[in-house]
């Protein structure tokens, strides 16, 4: 073994040891490897079939949230018409993941402050101030899924 593959076992053995470990190593052997606690994923399978596998195992580890797909992440834009204070989304949103702009400027979550959800749940948006016509308001947030 020359120096280079007994400091990449080192680390190997050194990350395999910290729980709840996730991320990738290259073994020496030059095999990309990736892992969670207790779970090594073939490099050699298919990337659905890893991330599957990741998602299994961190959901049981950790619940709902364990990870986030790209298509979770939603941007939606409204046209607000006079006096408009509820929004409606296409989606119900995990509450502090939500963000609220009105003409670009990033609004306040509180009863006291700018906005809050609505009696209608996490797929209703309220402003405490009425809209005029014309104003652009754009809600981000993260959906929540059944995942």
């Amino acid at each position: 073994m020359t120096d280079l593959d007994t400091q990449a076992k080192s680390l190997q053995d050194e990350v395999d040891a910290i729980e709840g470990a996730m991320g990738a190593v290259i073994s020496a052997a030059g095999a990309y490897v990736a892992h969670t606690t207790s779970t090594y994923i073939n490099g050699n399978s298919s990337v659905t079939e890893d991330l599957l596998d990741l998602d299994g195992v961190l959901g049981t580890k950790v619940g709902n949230a364990a990870l986030v797909r790209k298509g979770d992440h939603v941007t939606e834009e409204f046209d607000a018409t006079n006096n408009q204070v509820l929004f409606t989304i296409s989606a119900e949103a995990h509450q502090e993941s939500v963000m609220v702009f009105v003409n670009g400027l990033l609004q306040r979550m509180g009863a006291s402050y700018d906005w809050e959800f609505g009696s209608g749940g996490d797929d209703e948006i309220e402003l405490k101030h009425a809209s005029e016509p014309g104003d652009y308001v754009v809600i981000k947030y993260v959906k929540k899924t059944s995942a």
